[in-house]
């Protein structure tokens, strides 16, 4: 920064007065045509170098301010930045709503089953409270005669060996998405299965069961998945994906 003007010091008159006649009255000639001419004095006056000197200081001090405001700004850290509230998790597919009980003229083959073994498993990037088909006889019920599919549970049907596969809606009473998966962890198909009624008592058996709508593997597999209606739409699983489990484990346990 260029230093503040500082005016010269002024010199001593004694130095410098020349007492000679000629000297005197060539020095009131000049002064007379100076003020005829309208020029400034020489030097500045006494006020006007104490007001030169007022002038320093002012704008010396008004530099010191910005120059100590402007170091404290640039010195100072800068602020921290503002808070990012945590992305909220995915929610999980809604409870399939309650299935309104059969009615007298409507006949259900089973009892909804309980105390299936039960195991976390991720698909698609979130837990599953899953309940495990590992034999025939559950593997036969599934999700029969159940009247709702709660929110973050899943049914997973486990085939002792690779086989295609064609499942049915069959005394379901709600809803429900099925994932048939392969040996490999590679989905095989994917369905949005709808309820389907029930058979009434005027209906045989056989004509019953021809009616209802089969749902196939296309190929080879070995698991079923069955979630609560609405997880395919939300999660989007695509065929040819690989989905990573114990398959290996669980095998070991079905027969």
């Amino acid at each position: 920064m260029a230093n503040p003007f500082v005016p010269p010091r002024a010199t001593s008159r004694a130095a410098c007065v020349d007492r000679s006649p000629v000297a005197v009255a060539l020095s009131g000639a000049f002064f007379l045509a100076a003020i005829a001419c309208g020029a400034p004095p020489a030097g500045p006056t006494a006020p006007e170098r104490e007001s030169t000197k007022e002038s320093t200081k002012e704008s010396t001090k008004e530099s010191t301010k910005e120059s100590t405001s402007k170091s404290t700004k640039e010195s100072a850290p800068p602020p921290p930045p503002p808070a990012v509230p945590p992305t909220a998790p995915s929610p999980a597919s809604p409870a399939t709503p309650e299935a309104p009980a059969p009615g007298p003229d409507e006949i259900l083959h089973c009892e909804p089953q309980s105390g299936l073994p039960r195991q976390k498993i991720e698909f698609f990037g979130e837990e599953w409270d899953c309940e495990l088909c590992l034999d025939a006889d559950s593997r036969a019920v599934g999700m029969g005669a159940r009247r709702s599919f709660p929110a973050g549970t899943a049914m997973v049907f486990v085939h002792p060996n690779p086989q295609v596969l064609s499942y049915w809606m069959k005394d379901c009473l709600i809803d429900l998405d099925i994932v048939f998966v392969d040996a490999d962890g590679r989905i095989a198909a994917i369905h949005e299965a709808k309820r389907e009624p029930l058979r009434r008592k005027s209906q045989s058996q056989a004509a019953y069961d021809r009616g209802l709508k089969r749902y196939s593997s296309n190929r080879r597999v070995q698991f079923a998945l069955e979630f609560p209606a609405g997880t395919v739409a939300r999660l989007k699983p695509t065929m040819g994906q690989r989905i990573a489990f114990d398959r290996a484990g669980l095998v070991k346990r079905a027969d």
